[in-house]
């Protein structure tokens, strides 16, 4: 299950770059990227940003309050080790790994909570003066998605833009299926 992931990426990925010199940025390493997918119930942390309230499967370390997943992925840039998470439950996800996300692509939501965590996660106000962006989560076409940087420095870098994904278009003659049976 996902605990098992969970595992796997704490003693193996992040503990190899803490112990090698310079970690997936050594001459002899390449930077990794870690993709998680369903990512809520592998990260864990001590709130979700949704609730405001202790999170699930965190075990919190350090005077900070930080899970360690907190504290790992805080420093896992550092290291080359980089780290793409993806859910469909963004409320579920720790506030702090939100907020230090470096790009944020957020599509098509349906659960209020979500929803608001979201349009908060953008820099945007869900009850008054951003309602627009409330009301467009919902109805998001597919392959549309608010896309927003946290790694600029002027403020415009920041403002939350819409970016539209075009479908792949991949001829059937190339898709492998498997010889039937004779």
């Amino acid at each position: 299950g996902s605990r098992g992931l969970g595992d796997v990426y704490k003693r193996q990925f992040y503990k190899f770059a803490l112990a090698h010199d310079k970690g997936y940025l050594s001459e002899d390493q390449y930077e990794t990227v870690l993709v998680i997918e369903e990512a809520n119930e592998v990260l864990t942390g001590s709130d979700n940003a949704g609730s405001g309230a202790s999170g699930g499967g965190g075990q919190s370390s350090g005077l900070s309050g930080q899970s360690e997943f907190e504290q790992i992925v805080d420093q896992a840039a550092g290291y080359g080790l980089f780290i793409i998470a993806i859910t469909q439950k963004i409320s579920m996800m720790p506030s702090s790994l939100i907020a230090n996300a470096g790009i944020k692509f957020i599509g098509r939501l349906g659960a209020n909570q979500d929803i608001q965590t979201a349009a908060i996660a953008i820099g945007k106000e869900p009850r008054y003066e951003d309602r627009d962006v409330v009301k467009w989560f919902p109805r998001a076409p597919i392959g549309w998605f608010v896309c927003q940087t946290s790694r600029g420095f002027d403020y415009k870098m920041a403002e939350p833009i819409l970016v539209a994904v075009d479908k792949l278009n991949i001829p059937t003659c190339l898709l492998y299926t498997s010889p039937s049976p004779r």
